[in-house]
């Protein structure tokens, strides 16, 4: 087999950071292509619709850029392409070719020259028209495309050892979520427009309320700080603030309203969506744990809660609606909605990354709760407040939520106050502490977990040994010292690049976005949530098996579009699917989910 690799330069009309890589390509044209066979110098080429033997090659391009450009635009059919850029995250690298290269000893230096000839050359001028090349600086663009294809052919020899394993473990994962991407999300193109409207409209009544009154808008930072006397304008600031002065405490208000990210959503659904649909915004193995990331929308970060579908009527019937900005903020999964004679099937793991916790910990009393059903926070909260489980109230049952779900990795009384406070409950800083405390009494064997896995590590770096098991993982450390490796149990493996221990004795590793202090707490969180990762891409794959079709994941929620008279199956079927773990989670009855059927997307 014969690699081939592939870096286009193109142009289109559209905007591709605004649109998306989707609509781009819509009018997109091949300005040039760099091509290199194996550790051939590059060439120059105008098209890849060269009668290459497809069968016999395997293409190599840094990001999926490229293979779509040679399937929408070329209309050529590749079928070995490898995206080595998802082969270097799988080992926790940056996404950027030029930065992974400097991160792996290559010295890399983006030419600023070729970012000057693509925004003259590839980005249309006013009336929509390209520039012609000049000689000279078609010579510099290709050299500019050509120089990529050389550092792309130097990071190979570094990922090449890994396409085995990519073969065995990522492709048919990275093949679900091409699918995924390909069916699209479906949006509600017309209710975003009305919506990102009303936004506009009520946004710009406030700031000129703020200027007539004050002098000043609230997009103005130093006055606003001013204004209030604080030392920045955060969310977190803002919400903490408290003032007697009534004009104090309305600029405030003012500021926490415009600045809600409602209309920073609406704008990429309704500029990416093509025929209604969002296609290709999901990544597979974006984060270092191998969760799925998204680009443009950023559908991760969508508000949770339950949508008002009275608001979605209100929007469509041009009926006014009070505080359309805070309306929109929690309501901004709704804009998400099936097709007409069709619905969502929303399934959700139930409590997953505790559950693996337990598991993975030996925490045996933790697992059989979850295992026989019962209600382990309110357990908890009982065995903390000293009262009988049914005299547990709603309050401490909260808080026993808040603790079980959140200090499994080694969570601090103050880090727990400000987690209970995005889960919209309020827990003093003495309770926090008796909380996190209680936790770790009652569950001896996940603290041992954070030291046995802190101490392992020290020691692999160290030299002091080679190997070690702990959590269900095996961890070794290459003879260099330079990756450590955790082997979950799926096989999957993560990999901590160039680890060392510094002055204060905490492991320090090296990731995409640079160096990271850590613990084995913070393995552990990294264990679980790759454990979790793991189970829904093995549920997404068997769905696929059965013709379900997936639009959307969402940390531990996976979404399909069905029809309406094949809903009902598909939920009850994908619920039962959720609970049959494979072969390497050897405790039957452990993993749960929940679901429901719905025509807009909704918590």
């Amino acid at each position: 087999m014969t690699y081939v690799f592939v870096d286009y330069e193109t142009r289109s009309p559209i905007d591709l950071k605004r649109c998306g890589q989707d609509v781009y390509l819509e009018q997109a044209e091949v300005v040039m292509i760099g091509v290199a066979f194996g550790d051939r110098e590059p060439e120059y080429w105008k098209t890849l619709r060269m009668n290459l033997p497809m069968d016999a090659m395997t293409f190599v391009s840094w990001g999926g850029f490229d293979r779509e450009v040679a399937r929408r635009v070329e209309k050529l059919d590749c079928p070995n392409w490898i995206d080595a850029r998802a082969l270097a995250q799988t080992v926790g690298l940056p996404a950027s070719l030029q930065t992974f290269c400097n991160a792996i000893g290559i010295p890399a230096k983006k030419d600023p020259r070729g970012t000057r000839l693509i925004n003259k050359y590839c980005k249309p001028q006013e009336d929509g028209s390209f520039r012609e090349m000049t000689p000279d600086d078609r010579q510099a663009m290709e050299d500019y495309c050509l120089q990529d294809v050389r550092l792309l052919q130097q990071a190979w020899r570094f990922l090449s050892p890994l396409v085995g394993e990519w073969q065995r473990v990522h492709q048919a994962n990275w093949e679900s979520y091409d699918r995924m991407n390909r069916r699209g999300v479906p949006i509600d193109v017309e209710a975003c427009r009305c919506a990102l409207e009303r936004i506009v409209k009520q946004t710009a009544e406030i700031e000129n309320e703020c200027f007539e009154r004050f002098g000043f808008k609230t997009t103005q930072t130093a006055k606003v700080c001013e204004f209030l006397g604080t030392p920045d304008i955060t969310k977190q600031t803002l919400e903490g603030y408290r003032s007697k002065d009534a004009d104090q405490m309305w600029v405030r208000d003012a500021r926490l309203i415009t600045s809600r990210a409602a209309a920073k959503k609406l704008v990429p659904m309704i500029e990416m969506a093509r025929n209604g649909r969002i296609h290709g915004a999901f990544h597979y193995h974006g984060a270092h744990t191998g969760r799925g990331t998204s680009m443009g929308v950023q559908f991760q970060n969508l508000k949770k809660g339950v949508i008002d579908l009275t608001f979605f009527e209100k929007l469509h019937a041009g009926t006014p609606i009070d505080d359309a900005i805070q309306q929109t903020q929690q309501n901004i999964r709704g804009f998400i909605k099936a097709e007409e004679g069709k619905t969502l099937v929303i399934v959700d793991y139930s409590q997953v990354e505790a559950r693996v916790l337990s598991w993975i910990a030996e925490e045996s009393y933790l697992t059989e709760a979850f295992v026989s059903g019962r209600d382990i926070y309110r357990e908890f909260a009982a065995s903390v407040y000293g009262v009988s489980q049914g005299d547990v109230t709603d309050t401490q049952r909260a808080h026993g939520k808040a603790t079980v779900l959140g200090c499994g990795y080694g969570m601090g009384p103050k880090k727990l106050v400000i987690q209970a406070g995005t889960m919209g409950t309020v827990i003093p800083a003495r309770a926090a502490s008796e909380l996190v405390e209680r936790y770790r009494k009652s569950y001896p064997a996940i603290p041992m977990l954070w030291q046995t896995i802190d101490v392992g590590i020290k020691g692999l770096i160290r030299g002091r040994n080679e190997c070690f098991t702990a959590g269900e993982c095996i961890f070794t450390i290459n003879p260099a010292r330079t990756m450590l490796r955790i082997e979950l149990p799926s096989g999957r493996v993560l990999r901590y690049f160039k680890p060392h221990i510094n002055s204060e004795m905490q492991i320090v590793y090296l990731d995409r976005n640079g160096p990271v202090r850590c613990w084995g707490g913070h393995f552990v969180e990294n264990i679980c949530q790759a454990i979790a990762g793991d189970l829904k891409t093995d549920f997404m794959r068997r769905c696929d098996d059965h013709n379900f079709h997936a639009i959307l994941e969402i940390h531990d929620e996976l979404v399909f579009e069905e029809y309406e008279e094949l809903s009902e199956l598909v939920l009850k079927t994908a619920l039962e699917m959720m609970t049959e773990t494979p072969e390497w989670l050897d405790c039957p009855g452990l993993i749960k989910g929940e679901g429901k059927i719905l025509p807009r997307f909704s918590k």
